[in-house]
């Protein structure tokens, strides 16, 4: 997050424990490299409109494993793991039809948004991290007003722990990624005002729940009148990059930076 980090020995004895454990199984982690080289296109694209620091889209795998439907003890829930106020807050629509901390494009400029503001309090993306987890002012115990701006810090094993995953993640994943090409690959498409989620599947020859399957965002049968969503279709093979980008300002923005 262009911060010039320097590691003392037990930062580094934990964050190398962290990334051990990561790296133990080498089918879950695979797995989740496989799910990671499907979805960052998406998480990529939204930071990008946010401005934010794309070191900042491994935090996903450790909130979420990215997946869609994943619900905390604490009832946060989806990619991001938002809790239903701080999802609205952020401009994400929950109602009946649909919830898009479970949509990967719309919490991702959620997420972004979140990150974006923390940091423009703390003048610093790692105390944004810990706010990420904590909340703006929970993350205050954890900062030190003389490093706001910053943009040389120290990491020690007394960081708070949830910038020290977020390092793990980043050390762990970022030199796997696009190395071997996913078992398939996820195309944005846009609704066009359509409703039924039974004819958007059968337009693309997908049964109803394998539709569903990769869009939990839709909650049940129908979407809402009078509004567009991005919604995802399974392709096979090796995608365009055109293909993978929510062209056109399709997606629904939220919230101006």
């Amino acid at each position: 997050c262009d911060i010039e980090l320097s590691l003392d020995a037990g930062a580094r004895t934990k964050i190398d424990e962290l990334t051990t454990k990561l790296k133990r199984s080498t089918v879950h982690f695979q797995s989740l490299v496989d799910r990671a080289n499907i979805y960052f296109p998406f998480i990529e694209e939204a930071f990008d409109l946010r401005g934010v620091p794309q070191d900042l889209k491994y935090i996903v795998i450790q909130e979420s494993a990215m997946v869609a439907d994943a619900v905390s003890s604490s009832n946060a829930v989806g990619y991001w793991q938002f809790k239903e106020a701080s999802a609205r807050e952020s401009g994400l629509l929950i109602d009946a039809y649909v919830d898009e901390r479970k949509h990967i494009f719309q919490s991702s400029l959620a997420a972004a948004k979140y990150f974006y503001t923390i940091a423009r309090y703390y003048d610093n993306y790692l105390y944004a991290v810990i706010g990420y987890n904590r909340g703006p002012v929970g993350a205050i115990p954890y900062t030190d007003v003389d490093a706001f701006g910053n943009r040389k810090m120290r990491v020690t094993a007394e960081t708070h722990w949830y910038a020290l995953h977020a390092l793990a993640h980043k050390l762990a994943f970022e030199d796997a990624l696009g190395k071997t090409d996913p078992p398939m690959w996820l195309q944005p498409l846009n609704t066009r005002g359509e409703t039924d989620v039974q004819t958007l599947a059968e337009a693309e020859g997908l049964s109803t729940e394998e539709f569903k399957k990769y869009n939990a965002w839709i909650n049940g049968g129908k979407l809402p009148e009078g509004k567009h969503f991005i919604y995802y279709v399974p392709r096979k093979g090796k995608p365009e990059q055109t293909l993978l980008r929510h062209v056109g300002g399709a997606a629904r923005q939220i919230g101006e930076k």
